[in-house]
């Protein structure tokens, strides 16, 4: 009787007591969670479409040939120039979208575009395109064409594969544990000679 008497009177209905936090806070935890998991669903389906869209255009346009492009890099004997269609094409798209692309702070699903913040020229930026042209060079084949062509079964391209992990996790060791003791022996051996010139000769 008292319950129904409060539904009936408004008085009693305004005095009611409100319901406890924890009730107010678990509809909007629930629905945040909620967004965020079709949020990384969405990301995830996109990445999915965006590498199959990816490796079929590399398929279609021979990318993942080694002998289309060893024949590309060999300027000096039975030169091939059909992937320059195929990276002016791409870069052509890319310098178009890129100026609209900038101009957002945030994709379509609201995340904050992966863009590299690094604009400093150190000796990563000149050694590694060297290293990566040698490579590309001598087998012909670069990562993404290399893993696309995993599918194929060649055994010889798993060996890269397995190659390819194994020097990243190299040069991983090499930045965090040999590089730091190099350039502070370096910096050292400097600051020594400078202070060799800056010191005052003896007095006869």
């Amino acid at each position: 009787d008292s319950a129904h008497q409060k539904e009936t009177d408004p008085l009693l209905s305004m005095t009611a007591p409100p319901p406890p936090p924890s009730e107010l806070s678990a509809k909007p935890t629930a629905t945040l969670d909620e967004r965020t998991r079709r949020t990384k669903m969405l990301e995830l389906l996109v990445a999915l479409i965006c590498g199959m869209l990816f490796g079929f255009g590399m398929v279609v346009s021979s990318m993942t040939l080694p002998q289309r492009v060893l024949g590309f890099l060999n300027i000096f004997r039975s030169w091939d120039p059909t992937l320059i269609f195929v990276m002016g094409v791409a870069d052509a798209i890319n310098l178009v979208l890129f100026r609209f692309i900038l101009k957002r702070t945030k994709s379509v699903l609201y995340c904050k575009p992966g863009l590299p913040s690094k604009t400093a020229l150190d000796w990563q930026v000149i050694v590694g395109p060297i290293i990566f042209g040698v490579g590309w060079g001598l087998a012909g084949i670069c990562p993404a064409p290399g893993f696309v062509n995993v599918v194929v079964g060649a055994w010889d391209l798993y060996i890269w594969v397995i190659a390819v992990i194994v020097g990243m996790y190299l040069f991983k060791g090499f930045d965090k544990y040999v590089l730091p003791k190099v350039t502070a022996a370096v910096k050292g051996r400097m600051m020594a000679r400078r202070s060799l010139k800056v010191a005052p000769t003896p007095s006869v």
